[in-house]
């Protein structure tokens, strides 16, 4: 998951660098990206999450950008239960 959680990254900074997106501003509601993800994507983003420190920030520092993340998905996503 640590290679699909790295290619929602580079996605997301793309996004950033190519639409010219304005850094977060969360208490005013304002600028930045809200990164959603539901049902199998759910994974991809708890994926994101739990990686997404260890990925060299090169070009755009990503958290400064990330408003909110939302997603809604299975339980079991979360569950340590075998």
């Amino acid at each position: 998951m640590r290679d699909r959680a790295r290619e929602v990254y580079d996605v997301l900074v793309q996004f950033v660098i190519d639409n010219d997106i304005p850094v977060a501003r969360p208490s005013e509601e304002k600028g930045g990206i809200i990164v959603g993800g539901w049902s199998f994507a759910s994974g991809w983003m708890m994926a994101l999450l739990a990686h997404v420190a260890e990925f060299p920030i090169v070009e755009v520092e990503l958290g400064k950008y990330v408003r909110r993340v939302i997603f809604d998905g299975e339980c079991i996503l979360l569950s340590t239960r075998t």
